[in-house]
């Protein structure tokens, strides 16, 4: 009946559903996170996350922001310390070439 007869049954005294809300409570707890309305992160450990209203990242606070075309895809990565990155896109939505510009050729 799905079980061999030689092995002993092991009954686990924690269901999975207990483990993963007591291990996502204990990852709240050690990371610190916190949600927006929509379910996206918007903190971790103090830093900000900002989403805009299509879910899409836009900012990560004094770290890097993200801009989008009208298909939602990723067109600029921005970082004050490492630079621009720009993606272009093919009528078939595939990234077809990426340029990136660092922070001290900006200046």
């Amino acid at each position: 009946m799905g079980f061999h007869p030689n092995l002993p049954r092991c009954y686990d005294a924690f269901p999975a559903e207990q483990y993963q809300d007591r291990h996502l409570r204990q990852r709240r707890q050690r990371d610190r996170l916190g949600y927006d309305d929509q379910g996206n992160l918007a903190n971790k450990n103090g830093t900000d996350y900002t989403f805009d209203y299509g879910n899409r990242l836009h900012q990560v606070e004094n770290k890097e922001s993200y801009r989008y075309d009208g298909q939602g895809r990723r067109v600029l990565a921005t970082s004050p310390t490492l630079g621009e990155i720009r993606s272009l896109y093919g009528q078939d939505g595939v990234r077809c070439a990426t340029s990136a510009t660092t922070a001290a050729s900006r200046s």
